[in-house]
């Protein structure tokens, strides 16, 4: 009886025993229909974290498919079943897709990957210049170790290359009409200024004089430490954060600060120039074309440039080139190309509202925030006269106190109705005729007083009026506080419909550029029918 059930066991294990296996497969056929109608909610579903959770859902009841078939392949139907499982397990592979970001210097392209991205700076960005002097590629990181979370690898160009790098920057210096003054200065844009930019870069050491006079070998200079310690090497950064990895990688992809009319005296080696080059429309021709070489490995390319500039200087239609724009046509693949405008909020609202129809809400919004504004300095000016009513109240209260004080200590140290002297003060003037008079315009005037009973009802008088001036304060208080609401409230709907203003003027020329950039790129593309 042993030997029997091993090889019953040994021959057919799927059967063993019966009526578990039927429920083993009821069970699990019940499991993958729910697998499957929570698939079939899924046909709406946005979420990329629900959506993932769904495709490997999808493959596990696909394992599951051909794990059930695996010993019945040898039927056709069965065969084909499970080829079509496999199909389908391919297709759920990852993909690579690349995406190309290309535009002018200063286009804003690392301002917009950083905001894809939602990174503060992991793409260096500068308010004050260009500063992505390299071409550079950004993919997911699938490590788990917190403390690599970003990691990038550095590629160095091969000594070969740099050589030949140095031949052409000599030539770009010997350009006929360009020279080199003016080097080391913002906005230098002359080739051989360029080349020289680019050759002090790594090379401080060198002269100006060396430079100019060509008094250096290529092949030399690729030879010298630490150039020649970098060329053709990997290096290999890695941070937990990306403000600590922007530190570690800053020197290798960004071009330093040089300040308008100084020159750039630091004896510190610049990496950038060895690692890659820099993109579109550059000065250096020979660099944009190995960049527009790798737009061929693109499989979608963003065309990034301000929206200031985008329609006047045609960027979509201009910055590609006739090779890539050749390609497209052939390939049929425009809907690879998105025209990606930046810096929208770089706008001038009243040359806006100039080019927006009349009939359009803003115009009134416009009023409207202008009478807001005449309101506004009437709130200021009212702010400030009843600001002033209140010091000179303020003063005149003090004045009373003092003067209430000297009445009291002197009607304290009388005890009969002996006459009090000094208790107040006659405000006198001299007319234009020379003589004394009184004179109310140079002071409050007082009248002396000589007697005790005339002292407590000075002193009755002053108390009441100084009474009538507090309360003449507390309403102006109440006044000022009141007005100061009243200016906030209005400053706070200026600046809404300042906002409200420059946000419709924003998108009013973004519904106006998009066509229009369609437009341009499309007669781009018809040069080549």
């Amino acid at each position: 009886m042993g030997p029997k059930l091993r090889a019953f066991s040994t021959s057919c294990p799927a059967r063993v025993p019966t009526t578990e296996t039927r429920d083993g497969k009821q069970n699990r056929l019940g499991e993958h229909m729910r697998k499957l109608a929570s698939l079939q909610q899924l046909k709406s579903e946005t979420s990329l974290v629900r959506l993932e959770a769904a495709l490997e859902t999808g493959n596990d009841l696909l394992r599951a498919i051909k794990s059930a078939f695996a010993d019945a392949t040898s039927v056709e139907e069965v065969a084909k079943w499970v080829k079509q499982a496999d199909d389908l397990q391919a297709q759920s592979r990852k993909q690579r897709t690349v995406v190309g970001v290309v535009g002018s210097t200063g286009a804003g392209k690392s301002s917009m990957i950083n905001a894809v991205l939602e990174e503060e700076n992991l793409v260096p960005t500068n308010g004050m210049r260009a500063c992505t002097a390299t071409i550079t590629e950004i993919q997911y990181n699938e490590t788990e170790d917190e403390q690599a979370a970003y990691r990038a690898e550095i590629n160095f160009i091969d000594a070969d290359d740099w050589i030949r790098e140095l031949h052409a920057l000599r030539k770009d210096l010997k350009e006929p009409g360009d020279d080199i003054v003016g080097a080391e200065q913002l906005g230098s844009e002359p080739r051989a200024a360029v080349a020289y930019d680019k050759i002090r870069s790594v090379y401080p050491q060198l002269s100006k004089k060396d430079i100019a006079k060509l008094g250096f070998s290529p092949e030399a200079l690729a030879q010298q430490v630490p150039v020649k310690d970098v060329l053709g090497t990997v290096k290999v950064i890695t941070a937990p954060t990306s403000s600590a990895f922007m530190d570690l990688l800053r020197e290798y992809i960004d071009s330093k600060d040089r300040v308008l009319g100084q020159k750039n005296n630091s004896d510190r080696m610049e990496y950038w120039p060895l690692v890659k080059v820099p993109g579109l429309h550059d000065s250096n021709a020979a660099r944009s074309a190995v960049a527009a070489r790798h737009l061929q490995q693109c499989t979608g390319l963003w065309v990034v440039a301000p929206i200031t500039r985008i329609v006047d200087d045609k960027v979509a239609q201009n910055l590609l080139g006739s090779s890539f724009k050749r390609q497209l046509q052939f390939d049929g693949l425009y809907s690879t190309v998105t025209v990606i405008c930046t810096k929208t909020d770089d706008i001038s609202v009243t040359e806006a509202l100039r080019s927006m129809p009349r009939e359009h809400s803003i115009h009134l919004n416009y009023r409207t925030m202008a009478m807001l504004k005449e309101a506004d300095e009437r709130l200021i000016k009212e702010c400030s006269l009843v600001d002033k009513r209140i010091e000179d109240i303020s003063g005149l209260i003090d004045s009373l106190d003092e003067e209430v004080e000297q009445l009291e200590l002197s009607l304290d140290s009388q005890d009969d109705e002996t006459l009090i002297h000094g208790t107040a003060q006659q405000v006198t003037s001299t007319s234009s005729s020379g003589e004394d008079s009184l004179d109310d315009s140079a002071g409050r005037q007082e009248k002396r007083v000589d007697s005790r009973e005339e002292a407590i009802r000075r002193l009755a008088s002053l108390r009441a009026e100084k009474k009538a001036h507090r309360a003449e304060k507390s309403d102006l208080r109440d006044k000022a506080k009141s007005l100061r609401e009243d200016l906030d409230k209005t400053r706070m709907e200026i600046r809404s419909l300042q906002s409200g203003i420059k946000s419709a003027c924003i998108q009013y020329r973004n519904q106006y550029s998009r066509p229009v950039i369609r437009q341009q790129f499309a007669e781009g593309l018809k040069e080549y029918e």
